[in-house]
């Protein structure tokens, strides 16, 4: 055997040096092979599974956006979800999970843990403003799928039965029980959120899957919404000249919470403008709605004087009569503190899949309602994407990889990495 030169044996050495040395750099480059070695965000006792699940979510893409297609093409208008919850049901049970449709129309999917311990939510909402149809298709052209709630909240309902199914085939079980929910009635109201935390008081942990990838809300805004309906007798337009008119007087007020909006923070938004019966007759019922939203604790109540005072008024300017319902009422919940573990734990996992994460101590989700009952709650957002609310929503079909991938990690960090609360369901 011939011994090598001291000389080559060094420069061997060194040449290793330098690729150990590069492997960071490689890994940020993004090459697959060096990205397997990364240590996961979360902490797992079975890595090989959740990893093997991670790669699954590149693999089976096109399989993926079939799905989101399919949930999709489901009309789910508020209160008309039932045919998209089923769906949702038939996906989750594919999975293994236990499936039940609760009577107020959430669907349910349980992963029994296998040491007892609080459960984790992780949800998304089945309800869209607007559905599908002929002149609102849901289609991918390239690599946006535009159509009616494909960003709200369809990328959440594929991440969270894509997330379970990945995991579910890489034979990955949790310590601490995981449920899977999909919501009714997030849209107007937060009503399906709201009915199962009032069942399901003790949890470990909520999170929502509704927003824009990246994002990590960790508050809860304070929502107001507000009718005002303006009455009066009505009449013809020439022969009652100077009959009181409600639509003037909504009108007005319309016109002077436009002023208001432009002197406070708060969101604003008027809305279901609606009354008359004909051109030619002054109404005699004219009402429209308000969403009012704040992040500060006493702001709602402030904006709500200012509102009453300025829609009172102008009722009694033009003479009609006022009615005011409160359609829901959210107070501000304060917002977890940044280093808390679900926090935390989600920016670590946002970073791991490539993201830089954004935290805002704010949010207008289910979410909001664990927060408010003393649940640690966030919202995450599944894929990016523009004209939420819109008929014409579009979102990235790429970006949904990383979301899903997003959405796995967070099982994990529910199902084994979150420590047990202190106290049930506390901050």
């Amino acid at each position: 055997m011939v011994r090598p030169e001291v000389g080559g044996r060094r420069s061997r050495l060194a040449a290793l040096a330098l690729v150990v040395a590069a492997l960071p750099v490689l890994a940020q480059q993004g090459d697959p092979a060096i990205a397997r070695v990364r240590p996961l965000p979360v902490p797992t006792t079975q890595e090989e599974r959740v990893r093997h699940a991670l790669r699954e979510v590149s693999r089976r893409h096109d399989e993926t956006v079939d799905a989101w297609t399919r949930i999709c093409r489901v009309s789910a208008l508020p209160g008309e979800e039932g045919p998209r919850g089923m769906l949702i049901a038939e996906m989750l049970r594919g999975s293994g999970l236990t499936v039940r449709v609760r009577p107020d129309g959430n669907v349910e999917g349980r992963w029994a843990g296998s040491q007892p311990g609080l459960p984790g939510v992780i949800a998304a909402h089945l309800d869209a403003l607007h559905a599908p149809g002929p002149d609102n298709p849901v289609k991918v052209d390239g690599a946006t799928m535009t159509g009616p709630g494909v960003l709200d909240d369809g990328s959440g309902l594929v991440a969270l039965v894509r997330a379970a199914r990945f995991l579910s085939e890489a034979g990955w079980k949790p310590r601490r029980e995981v449920r899977f929910l999909a919501t009714v009635g997030e849209e107007v109201g937060l009503v399906g959120a709201r009915s199962y935390v009032k069942d399901n008081p003790q949890l470990a942990a909520f999170i929502s899957i509704d927003g824009i990838l990246g994002s990590v809300e960790h508050g809860a805004t304070g929502i107001r919404w507000l009718r005002f309906t303006y009455s009066g007798r009505g009449g013809h337009t020439l022969l009652s000249a100077r009959t009181p008119s409600p639509s003037m007087a909504a009108g007005r007020a319309i016109a002077a919470l436009a002023e208001l909006s432009d002197e406070t923070d708060a969101a604003m938004n008027v809305s279901m403008l609606s009354g008359g019966d004909a051109p030619n007759a002054i109404p005699t019922r004219v009402s429209f709605t308000l969403d009012l939203r704040s992040d500060e604790p006493d702001e709602l109540t402030r904006i709500t004087r200012d509102v009453t005072r300025l829609t009172r008024s102008n009722a009694d300017r033009e003479g009609v009569t006022l009615t005011t319902e409160t359609l829901q009422d959210l107070p501000w919940a304060p917002p977890l503190d940044e280093k808390a573990p679900l926090v935390a734990g989600a920016a670590a996992i946002l970073r791991h899949v490539g993201i830089e994460p954004r935290l805002s101590p704010r949010g207008s989700s289910d979410h909001d309602v664990a927060l408010l009952a003393g649940i640690p709650g966030i919202a995450v957002g599944a894929t990016l994407g523009r004209h939420a609310h819109s008929p014409v929503e579009a979102a990235d079909v790429k970006a949904l990889d990383a979301g899903i991938q997003q959405v796995v990690l967070l099982t994990v960090l529910l199902g084994e990495g979150l420590p047990e609360p202190t106290e049930p369901s506390a901050q």
